[in-house]
């Protein structure tokens, strides 16, 4: 088995390439729950999916289908699990939340909801979304998987700044979100299944702050509790103790790391162990920064 250090970028072995024909750049990419197809989401508007089995030639060139409706760059794409059916939720820069669903061999505009301004940023857990957009407001949306997909919008709230990352876990029958600002302040809401979302917890967590890019939620599956990841523009990662149903330990980080390069996206596996971070020159690693951990 694979020993990762903290730090220590991972080599792996390529199972298949994907060229895209987007015209954009591609801002975010998920599978689905078989790992059988890819989609992606573009900065020409477009959603583009792939099969993941790329033949003896190892690469796939043509997208299966090409999903066309967002008028603006689409920041993220989600794939939902398989309990819920065949779904897929887009985010983009017109505002726009879509539920994508798979029918009759190809992919229709289940549902829609129009927010004023542009996304930056969704979480989803199941059948429940967290928006994050750049009027500085957050809102929770409950998706309606069915055959007439719905989404409603239970709640909103305003932050102090503008967020650019969203995440949430769920805490009982709450769920805790995560919100990293344009300023470089993290705030945490405790959120409410009625909607109503409670501060936790508004601070600076570095002494010269950048826009925080990132963050994540780690499970306490196979590390030795629940954490939280917060990732900077200008390449600081910050990991903090995060027990489930307790306030975050924003006091001292638990493991930090500083590159000269732009961070941009900071992921858990589903153990919780191993994070995954991509950075703005089109670099990316594994860590395990729990390996020394007590």
């Amino acid at each position: 088995m694979a020993q990762y250090t903290p730090g220590v970028q991972v080599e792996t072995v390529p199972m298949g390439k994907i060229h895209t024909a987007a015209a954009g750049a591609v801002l975010d990419i998920c599978t689905d729950p078989y790992s059988q197809m890819v989609a992606t989401a573009s900065s020409d508007g477009t959603i583009r999916i792939y099969s993941a089995n790329t033949g003896d030639s190892g690469v796939a060139t043509d997208a299966v289908f090409c999903l066309t409706h967002h008028r603006a760059s689409v920041c993220r794409v989600v794939w939902v699990p398989p309990a819920y059916g065949n779904f897929i939720i887009s985010a983009g820069h017109d505002g726009l939340l879509l539920v994508w669903q798979k029918l009759d061999g190809g992919w229709r505009i289940g549902a829609e909801h129009k927010f004023q301004q542009p996304i930056a940023d969704i979480s989803v857990l199941n059948d429940n979304v967290f928006v994050a957009s750049l009027d500085g407001s957050l809102h929770y949306c409950k998706a309606y998987f069915q055959q007439n997909p719905a989404i409603d919008c239970i709640g909103s709230t305003t932050c102090k700044f503008v967020p650019l990352a969203i995440d949430a876990r769920p805490v009982g029958d709450q769920f805790q979100v995560a919100c990293g600002l344009l300023s470089g302040f993290l705030t945490i809401f405790l959120v409410a299944g009625s909607g109503e979302f409670i501060e936790q917890e508004y601070c600076q967590l570095i002494q010269t702050p950048s826009p925080i890019r990132s963050v994540a939620w780690g499970s306490a599956l196979l590390n030795p509790y629940g954490s939280l990841a917060v990732g900077y523009e200008t390449g600081e990662l910050l990991i903090y103790k995060a027990i489930t149903g307790e306030k975050v330990e924003l006091s001292t980080a638990v493991y930090t790391k500083t590159v000269e390069r732009p961070l941009c996206r900071v992921r858990y596996g589903p153990t919780g162990a191993v994070l995954a971070i991509a950075y703005g020159d089109g670099k990316s690693e594994l860590i395990n920064p729990f390996i020394n951990s007590k």
